[in-house]
């Protein structure tokens, strides 16, 4: 290390004494370049400062471009996206070779993109505020396009995006929502809470996009499926019967005499929301899904559970100890930090 540091050294004093500037800078640029000295801002900038030819400024312009763009984040380098632009700004100004142009443009094309995520719950309360939560970058507006399906089977059978597609080509919206982004043009990937209107219960299909006109040639659409609807299910498996519970999802309170569909069997709930079943462990297969079926009013209410979320209790067993469990409604199912958390238990 020390003898080709000090070759280095010794070849850009030779071209410095003899004002050989352009070989100068870049002796020195190889020696920075080879030693890993060049991921320093500070480093960076003085190299920009002292370098003699445009060449060799670019050089150390592009390091620096790298730089931002590899550490840029809204937490720790809010600014480096923005202050990269500014960089390619200076070096599009000047003229470049195809290499490193075509590297600008590269970083350009990256810090520029437009990105679109959007969470939401799958369930959601009948008659009631929702929010869904946000990812983008560089988006000014977003469209949501609402469309409510008509049939719990027709629901199911939207799986792709292709299907999606063929659906929203046959089928309008019944609400589009317009939202202006808090995009504050820092190039930076940003969080933020969209206010959905209310629902009533039924089968729904959220799409969102940056762009009005949603095709298949849309360069990013997001499609969310959803169900409202207020029923919740508590399962519980003992070591010879299967329980269920019907609860209403925003009072906790029983549903009495509805009837539901479990194992290809129909069962009615008695006062307190229960349907308990014959089931013993040897026919209970762990690796299965299993779909139970709410009938309420018009409304097929489905949820899908894993046979391997359960384990048998010893429900005969003459041990004194008593299982206990609890259930924790939360008012949502998604919170930004810092924001209160309402349940009931």
């Amino acid at each position: 290390y020390d003898v080709r540091l000090r070759a280095f050294q010794m070849l850009e004093a030779y071209y410095k004494q003899n004002q050989n500037f352009y070989q100068y800078d870049w002796v020195k640029f190889m020696r920075f370049q080879h030693n890993f000295l060049l991921g320093d801002l500070n480093v960076l900038d003085a190299l920009i400062d002292n370098a003699y030819t445009n060449e060799i400024k670019n050089k150390y312009r592009l390091r620096k471009l790298n730089y931002y763009t590899a550490h840029g984040n809204i937490k720790e380098n809010p600014t480096y996206f923005k202050q990269a632009i500014e960089l390619i700004d200076t070096l599009k100004s000047q003229v470049l070779s195809k290499e490193l142009s075509d590297q600008i443009s590269a970083q350009e094309k990256y810090i520029k993109n437009k990105r679109l995520l959007v969470f939401n719950e799958p369930i959601l309360y009948n008659e009631q505020h929702n929010k869904i939560l946000v990812d983008f970058k560089n988006i000014d507006t977003l469209y949501n396009f609402i469309y409510k399906v008509d049939d719990l089977q027709t629901f199911n059978k939207l799986k792709s995006d292709s299907l999606y597609f063929d659906y929203i080509k046959s089928h309008k919206p019944f609400q589009v929502l317009e939202t202006a982004m808090p995009n504050s043009g820092d190039y930076n990937i940003n969080t933020t809470e969209v206010l959905l209107p209310d629902f009533s219960q039924g089968y729904y299909v959220l799409v969102s996009s940056y762009e009005k006109n949603v095709t298949e040639n849309t360069a990013s659409v997001r499609f969310n499926p959803f169900l409202v609807s207020d029923v919740f299910i508590v399962y519980k498996v003992f070591d010879d019967f299967f329980e269920l519970q019907l609860l209403n999802r925003k009072t906790g309170k029983p549903l009495p005499e509805t009837t539901i569909s479990v194992f290809e069997e129909r069962y009615v709930t008695d006062e307190n929301g229960f349907v308990k079943m014959k089931m013993f462990e040897e026919e209970f297969d762990r690796n299965a899904n299993y779909d139970v079926f709410v009938f309420t009013d018009d409304f097929i209410y489905q949820e899908t559970f894993k046979g391997k979320d359960f384990y048998f209790y010893d429900n005969n067993s003459d041990d004194d100890e008593k299982h206990i469990m609890s259930f924790i409604y939360t008012d949502r199912g998604l919170y930004r930090s810092g924001q209160d958390v309402y349940y009931k238990i």
